[in-house]
């Protein structure tokens, strides 16, 4: 079986949609039976390729120019020429869009979709922005031949906002970095902790800070929280970080709230090892990938109800209203004083992560290809 794969976010993103497509061309690296080509349009990050099992082993077809502009041409338009050429039987835009005129293609054709939330929450993204996510992932739903959608939630957006049948769309969860299934030394977290000079007692919340991501809510449930607790945000900078700490100064609890910027990923599993529990109370989200590196990494987590952060979290999670401060407030309380609810956490998450072992997800992920093709002949 030949599977070709866009590879672009693979080849030079560091985070998100870049660490899912790299383990899913990872998660397939050992099979045997496949095949598998990427299609890069650029040079890519030293960092990224290195993280790519078996890539000695795969075939990598760019484009022959290296201009910016040649470089995007191809990705859109032209290299549907090279995948004709290619002769692979499946090709996978990982990252929400397939090139145009992707059924000239002779072969199969798949899309990852990750999230629609430009279409739930279009005031969040600017109008350009909003404008070319909803052609490229509109155009990928309705000529692909079949769709994964990486929860419910995002399927039951795609069927709702493009008219998709449903059976045009199979969820396949993502799994999470393997640095965070690694147990980190008690020497090493104590010295990560005192790096970043955090207190013994604290609560983690990573994400980019901006408006969905609702830390305003989070930061406000500490204020009201009557506990020894300093809440800890791993985020990039942006320009609501002014806001986030304009509000920790104007209740009073600069001493509560720590923010972390440019945490190298080599960190994070120290950081939330190190924590007594994780908090993520976005309002929306596709999946909410730090749900489960947080149940993953063994700590509580904290998890907002309305979108698939249950479906991230499982039994690991204790799940609040993202609108209620005070409910958010009384489960901070709750993971810090009751050792025993949080014991139950911890071994509901265990459970939880028998759907995300590489052999759940690997198997899932090549029958489905299988199983298009079967269907095809």
């Amino acid at each position: 079986m030949r599977i070709g794969f866009d590879a672009k976010k693979a080849a030079s993103n560091l985070t998100g949609i870049g660490n899912y497509s790299r383990n899913h061309i990872n998660l397939l690296a050992g099979n045997k039976d496949l095949e598998c080509t990427l299609f890069i349009p650029g040079r890519g990050k030293e960092e990224c390729l290195e993280a790519i099992t078996g890539l000695d082993d795969m075939k990598i077809i760019s484009p022959s120019g290296n201009s910016s502009i040649n470089r995007t041409y191809w990705r859109n338009f032209s290299i549907v020429n090279d995948i004709k050429k290619s002769g692979v039987d499946i090709y996978h835009g990982l990252s929400n869009e397939l090139p145009f005129g992707i059924k000239k293609a002779g072969c199969l054709s798949v899309v990852t979709i990750h999230d629609l939330i430009f279409l739930r929450y279009p005031d969040t993204y600017d109008f350009l922005q909003r404008k070319i996510l909803t052609l490229k992932t509109r155009y990928a739903c309705r000529n692909s031949d079949a769709i994964i959608a990486v929860s419910e939630q995002t399927k039951r957006d795609i069927v709702e906002f493009y008219g998709i049948p449903e059976e045009k769309v199979t969820v396949i969860y993502q799994g999470c970095h393997n640095v965070f299934k690694q147990v980190v030394p008690l020497s090493e977290r104590e010295s990560i902790r005192q790096q970043y000079g955090l207190p013994e007692k604290y609560m983690i919340s990573v994400g980019t800070i901006e408006s969905r991501k609702n830390h305003r809510a989070v930061i406000e449930a500490f204020a009201e929280a009557a506990e020894d607790i300093t809440l800890v945000l791993v985020s990039k900078r942006t320009r609501m970080q002014k806001d986030i700490e304009t509000l920790v100064d104007s209740l009073g609890i600069k001493e509560k709230v720590r923010i972390l910027n440019n945490v190298p990923l080599s960190h994070l599993p120290a950081l939330y090892q190190g924590s007594i529990g994780a908090i993520y109370a976005s309002y929306f989200e596709g999946f909410g990938i730090p749900v489960l590196e947080a149940v993953t990494s063994g700590v509580p987590v904290i998890a907002a109800t309305g979108s698939c952060l249950e479906e991230a979290g499982g039994k690991g999670a204790v799940y609040v209203n993202p609108f209620n401060p005070h409910e958010i407030a009384e489960a901070i309380s709750r993971i810090s004083n009751d050792s025993e609810f949080c014991r139950e956490l911890v071994e509901g998450g265990k459970e939880h992560l028998n759907n995300f072992t590489d052999k759940a997800l690997s198997s899932k992920i090549y029958d489905y290809y299988n199983m298009l093709l079967n269907r095809s002949l």
